[in-house]
């Protein structure tokens, strides 16, 4: 069953339930302008390389689900590359999964990717948002050596999906940290704003450990980085 460990509709009209916020453009803040649910959303303008986003500490989750929605303003100047948009890592900094967005014909794509041994499990770039309406992402996740999954889903529609994954990279370290924002890869030449709203993580209530249930790797260093794919980002100070 999951559990609801964190939800953030805004509604204090200040980011006091989240741990940090990384704000050095004054480019985040919180608007009544229509939001998605109550009376007060997220507003971030992206126009500039310099990060914004907020940042949850969370308590070693080894599975559950994070989700929200969001709103772009489509008539803004977007980018074709693509910027980071949700990542989560555990304790030592190190990313576990990433989710980016980029435009494409008019309208902007998700891609998400989670950390397996030895490489990444990769969903497709899939349309998140075709108009400068409200769009509900989540992503879905389990840390295990054998049984581990990846699920993404927009609007309540599986847009990926990946099980018996060896997620537990790291021995047992599990999600301990999300950042939600424009936090990595941000583009010269965006104009753009968009919105978000109802954060949610929820984790899946186990009892006793479901980690180290094989052989791990014989240490954190001699774990194999991927070859073909971005090296993955620290966690951002």
């Amino acid at each position: 069953m999951l559990v609801d460990v964190f939800d953030s509709g805004f509604e204090g009209g200040t980011f006091s339930g989240w741990d940090g916020e990384k704000d050095l453009g004054n480019d985040l803040g919180i608007t009544s302008t229509a939001p998605h649910g109550g009376k007060r959303c997220m507003k971030l303008v992206y126009n500039d390389v310099t990060p914004e986003y907020l940042i949850k500490n969370l308590d070693e989750l080894s599975e559950g689900s994070i989700a929200f929605w969001i709103k772009f303003a489509l008539s803004g100047d977007w980018n074709t590359d693509p910027t980071a948009l949700l990542q989560i890592f555990n304790r030592d900094g190190i990313e576990l999964l990433y989710g980016g967005f980029k435009s494409t014909n008019g309208g902007i794509q998700y891609f998400s990717r989670m950390r397996v041994y030895g490489s990444w499990n990769e969903s497709a770039w899939n349309l998140a948002a075709a108009d400068s309406q409200w769009h509900r992402i989540e992503v879905q996740f389990k840390i295990h050596p054998t049984d581990g999954y990846h699920r993404v889903l927009i609007d309540n529609r599986v847009v990926h999906e990946s099980a018996g994954l060896a997620t537990d990279v790291f021995n047992g370290k599990a999600v301990s940290r999300m950042t939600l924002g424009t936090s990595a890869s941000l583009r010269e030449g965006v104009n753009g704003t968009l919105y978000i709203d109802d954060v949610s993580v929820a984790s899946r209530l186990v009892t006793g450990s479901v980690l180290g249930l094989m052989e791990a790797p014989p240490s954190e260093m001699s774990v194999p980085m991927p070859e073909d794919t971005p090296v993955p980002t620290a966690t951002p100070v």
